[in-house]
Protein backbone atom coordinates (compact mmCIF):
# COMPACT_ATOMS: atom_id res chain seq x y z
CA UNK A 1 0.00 0.00 0.00
CA UNK A 2 3.01 2.37 0.74
CA UNK A 3 4.32 1.57 -2.34
CA UNK A 4 1.44 2.79 -4.34
CA UNK A 5 1.25 5.74 -2.71
CA UNK A 6 4.74 6.61 -3.03
CA UNK A 7 4.15 5.55 -7.41
CA UNK A 8 0.67 8.03 -7.13
CA UNK A 9 2.76 11.17 -6.01
CA UNK A 10 5.56 10.42 -8.32
CA UNK A 11 3.00 10.27 -10.97
CA UNK A 12 1.10 13.20 -9.68
CA UNK A 13 4.72 15.18 -9.41
CA UNK A 14 5.06 14.08 -13.02
CA UNK A 15 1.97 14.87 -14.69
CA UNK A 16 1.93 18.56 -12.96
CA UNK A 17 5.40 19.30 -14.18
CA UNK A 18 4.22 18.36 -17.97
CA UNK A 19 0.97 20.45 -17.22
CA UNK A 20 3.27 23.57 -16.53
CA UNK A 21 5.48 23.01 -19.69
CA UNK A 22 2.36 22.75 -21.40
CA UNK A 23 0.99 25.61 -20.62
CA UNK A 24 4.54 27.44 -21.56
CA UNK A 25 4.14 26.00 -24.69
CA UNK A 26 0.86 27.38 -25.27
CA UNK A 27 2.09 30.81 -24.16
CA UNK A 28 4.85 30.21 -27.04
CA UNK A 29 2.70 28.99 -29.57
CA UNK A 30 0.07 31.98 -29.44
CA UNK A 31 2.46 34.55 -29.31
CA UNK A 32 3.83 33.14 -32.41
CA UNK A 33 0.61 33.19 -34.36
CA UNK A 34 0.02 37.00 -33.00
CA UNK A 35 3.45 38.25 -34.21
CA UNK A 36 2.68 36.35 -37.39
CA UNK A 37 -0.83 37.89 -37.94
CA UNK A 38 1.07 41.55 -37.55
CA UNK A 39 3.79 40.56 -39.77
CA UNK A 40 0.83 39.60 -42.87
CA UNK A 41 -0.40 43.50 -42.43
CA UNK A 42 3.02 44.64 -42.85
CA UNK A 43 4.00 42.41 -45.31
CA UNK A 44 0.96 43.08 -47.63
CA UNK A 45 1.35 46.89 -47.39
CA UNK A 46 4.88 46.50 -47.90
CA UNK A 47 4.38 44.62 -50.98
CA UNK A 48 1.02 47.24 -52.06
CA UNK A 49 4.56 49.88 -52.15
CA UNK A 50 6.11 48.10 -53.90
CA UNK A 51 3.88 47.28 -56.90
CA UNK A 52 3.04 50.71 -56.96
CA UNK A 53 5.79 53.40 -59.22
CA UNK A 54 7.31 55.92 -57.08
CA UNK A 55 5.78 59.17 -57.69
CA UNK A 56 7.27 61.75 -60.65
CA UNK A 57 8.48 64.42 -57.92
CA UNK A 58 10.75 62.00 -56.53
CA UNK A 59 14.28 61.96 -57.06
CA UNK A 60 16.43 59.35 -57.80
CA UNK A 61 18.23 58.88 -54.52
CA UNK A 62 14.72 59.62 -52.16
CA UNK A 63 13.01 56.84 -55.11
CA UNK A 64 15.55 53.50 -54.29
CA UNK A 65 16.10 54.59 -50.88
CA UNK A 66 12.00 54.26 -50.74
CA UNK A 67 12.48 50.64 -52.35
CA UNK A 68 15.19 49.39 -50.73
CA UNK A 69 13.30 50.40 -47.30
CA UNK A 70 10.19 48.76 -48.61
CA UNK A 71 12.05 45.69 -49.99
CA UNK A 72 13.34 45.44 -46.57
CA UNK A 73 10.80 45.69 -44.36
CA UNK A 74 8.56 42.95 -47.02
CA UNK A 75 11.19 40.74 -46.70
CA UNK A 76 11.74 40.86 -42.84
CA UNK A 77 7.78 40.33 -42.79
CA UNK A 78 8.10 37.77 -45.11
CA UNK A 79 10.95 35.90 -42.96
CA UNK A 80 8.28 36.43 -39.57
CA UNK A 81 5.18 35.15 -41.43
CA UNK A 82 7.88 31.90 -42.52
CA UNK A 83 9.73 31.09 -38.93
CA UNK A 84 6.78 31.45 -37.20
CA UNK A 85 4.18 29.03 -39.53
CA UNK A 86 7.18 26.32 -39.15
CA UNK A 87 7.70 26.84 -35.56
CA UNK A 88 3.99 26.44 -34.61
CA UNK A 89 3.92 23.60 -36.90
CA UNK A 90 6.87 21.68 -35.98
CA UNK A 91 7.13 22.63 -32.04
CA UNK A 92 4.20 21.09 -30.49
CA UNK A 93 4.89 18.42 -32.99
CA UNK A 94 8.34 17.51 -31.67
CA UNK A 95 6.65 17.83 -27.97
CA UNK A 96 4.01 15.57 -28.65
CA UNK A 97 5.58 12.88 -31.14
CA UNK A 98 9.81 13.06 -29.65
CA UNK A 99 11.41 10.58 -29.37
CA UNK A 100 12.83 11.78 -26.10
CA UNK A 101 9.33 12.51 -24.10
CA UNK A 102 9.43 14.90 -21.76
CA UNK A 103 13.10 16.11 -23.02
CA UNK A 104 11.86 16.65 -26.83
CA UNK A 105 9.26 19.26 -24.88
CA UNK A 106 11.93 20.82 -22.77
CA UNK A 107 13.86 21.32 -26.77
CA UNK A 108 10.85 22.52 -28.40
CA UNK A 109 10.29 24.91 -25.07
CA UNK A 110 13.90 26.35 -25.61
CA UNK A 111 13.83 26.68 -29.34
CA UNK A 112 10.73 29.03 -29.28
CA UNK A 113 11.93 31.06 -26.14
CA UNK A 114 14.88 31.44 -28.07
CA UNK A 115 13.87 32.24 -30.98
CA UNK A 116 10.79 34.69 -29.93
CA UNK A 117 13.31 37.55 -29.27
CA UNK A 118 15.11 37.34 -32.30
CA UNK A 119 11.51 37.24 -34.47
CA UNK A 120 10.49 40.32 -32.35
CA UNK A 121 13.39 42.15 -33.36
CA UNK A 122 13.11 41.68 -36.80
CA UNK A 123 9.27 42.16 -36.80
CA UNK A 124 10.40 45.85 -35.19
CA UNK A 125 13.07 46.45 -37.88
CA UNK A 126 10.67 45.93 -40.42
CA UNK A 127 7.44 47.96 -38.97
CA UNK A 128 10.52 50.75 -38.74
CA UNK A 129 11.42 50.27 -42.37
CA UNK A 130 7.50 50.71 -43.55
CA UNK A 131 6.83 53.80 -41.46
CA UNK A 132 10.40 55.16 -42.77
CA UNK A 133 9.12 54.74 -46.44
CA UNK A 134 5.68 55.57 -45.62
CA UNK A 135 7.31 59.19 -44.73
CA UNK A 136 9.11 59.32 -47.41
CA UNK A 137 5.60 58.62 -49.21
CA UNK A 138 4.37 61.44 -47.52
CA UNK A 139 7.42 64.06 -47.79
CA UNK A 140 7.64 63.64 -52.06
CA UNK A 141 3.77 64.41 -52.06
CA UNK A 142 3.84 66.80 -49.06
CA UNK A 143 6.02 69.12 -51.32
CA UNK A 144 3.10 70.65 -52.86
CA UNK A 145 1.12 71.28 -49.44
CA UNK A 146 1.63 74.45 -47.55
CA UNK A 147 1.50 71.86 -44.01
CA UNK A 148 3.69 69.71 -45.05
CA UNK A 149 6.66 70.52 -42.78
CA UNK A 150 3.99 70.15 -39.85
CA UNK A 151 2.69 66.89 -41.07
CA UNK A 152 6.08 65.39 -41.47
CA UNK A 153 7.19 66.84 -37.80
CA UNK A 154 4.08 65.25 -36.53
CA UNK A 155 4.63 61.58 -38.43
CA UNK A 156 8.40 61.77 -37.59
CA UNK A 157 7.62 62.29 -33.63
CA UNK A 158 4.76 59.84 -33.82
CA UNK A 159 7.10 56.89 -35.56
CA UNK A 160 9.80 57.74 -32.97
CA UNK A 161 7.68 57.81 -30.00
CA UNK A 162 5.98 54.03 -31.47
CA UNK A 163 9.75 52.95 -32.06
CA UNK A 164 10.63 54.05 -28.36
CA UNK A 165 7.69 52.12 -26.93
CA UNK A 166 8.26 49.02 -28.91
CA UNK A 167 11.96 48.90 -27.83
CA UNK A 168 11.11 49.41 -24.52
CA UNK A 169 8.75 46.80 -24.34
CA UNK A 170 10.93 44.28 -25.87
CA UNK A 171 13.80 45.27 -23.29
CA UNK A 172 11.35 44.75 -20.66
CA UNK A 173 10.05 41.21 -21.49
CA UNK A 174 13.12 40.01 -22.96
CA UNK A 175 13.41 36.38 -22.61
CA UNK A 176 17.46 36.83 -22.27
CA UNK A 177 16.70 38.68 -19.37
CA UNK A 178 13.78 38.01 -17.73
CA UNK A 179 13.99 33.80 -18.30
CA UNK A 180 17.26 33.87 -15.32
CA UNK A 181 15.34 34.76 -12.80
CA UNK A 182 11.96 32.60 -13.40
CA UNK A 183 11.61 28.99 -14.48
CA UNK A 184 14.50 29.46 -16.29
CA UNK A 185 16.54 28.64 -13.23
CA UNK A 186 14.62 25.24 -12.05
CA UNK A 187 13.48 23.86 -15.41
CA UNK A 188 16.10 21.54 -15.74
CA UNK A 189 14.75 19.00 -13.24
CA UNK A 190 11.37 19.32 -14.65
CA UNK A 191 10.62 15.63 -15.73
CA UNK A 192 13.58 14.08 -13.47
CA UNK A 193 11.10 12.69 -10.42
CA UNK A 194 12.30 9.19 -10.15
CA UNK A 195 11.06 5.96 -8.44
CA UNK A 196 11.39 6.62 -4.88
CA UNK A 197 11.41 3.19 -3.70
CA UNK A 198 14.31 3.18 -6.04
CA UNK A 199 16.19 6.54 -4.68
CA UNK A 200 15.81 5.10 -0.95
CA UNK A 201 16.92 2.06 -1.47
CA UNK A 202 20.45 3.57 -2.82
CA UNK A 203 20.95 5.43 -0.21
CA UNK A 204 20.55 2.28 2.10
Amino acid sequence: MLSILKNDLVTTASKKGVLIRKAELDWFTRNYWIIATQATVVAGFSFHQLSCPPPEEATALSALFHITLTSLSFILALYVIVNCTFSCILAPGLALRGAGGFESMQNAIRYLRKQQDRILWCFMISLACFVLASFMIVHVFGRRQKLAVRIESVLLFVALAIAFMAARAIMLFQHGSAARSGVNTIEEHYGKVGDIDAMIGRRF
